[in-house]
């Protein structure tokens, strides 16, 4: 038992697979940031070069468009309040 004598509502293996979610989701997060920022330093050295075209700026637009999609699926922020949450505040 823990300190406070309650049972655990888990196996040690699903908190294994929790733990593991956890990392990959980690994984997966830090690479689209590093994506999202490195396709933002092209797209801003490109613009500064003169050298865009519609197909950097549409990879741009899409790549950004994925990250940000993903953040805010369903309404849910990083830290955990739905959007719905914070307009009632």
């Amino acid at each position: 038992m823990n300190e406070n004598n309650l049972q655990p509502t888990t196996t040690a293996e699903q908190d294994a697979q929790t733990a593991l979610s956890r990392k990959l989701d980690f994984l997966v997060e830090i690479t689209q940031a590093i994506l999202a920022l490195a396709m933002t330093l092209a797209t801003i050295y490109l613009a500064i070069k003169g050298m865009t075209n519609e197909d950097v700026s549409n990879a741009f637009f899409i790549i950004i468009g994925f990250y940000f999609g993903k953040q805010f699926k369903d309404g849910i922020t990083k830290v955990g309040l739905s959007i719905k949450d914070i307009t009632k505040k």
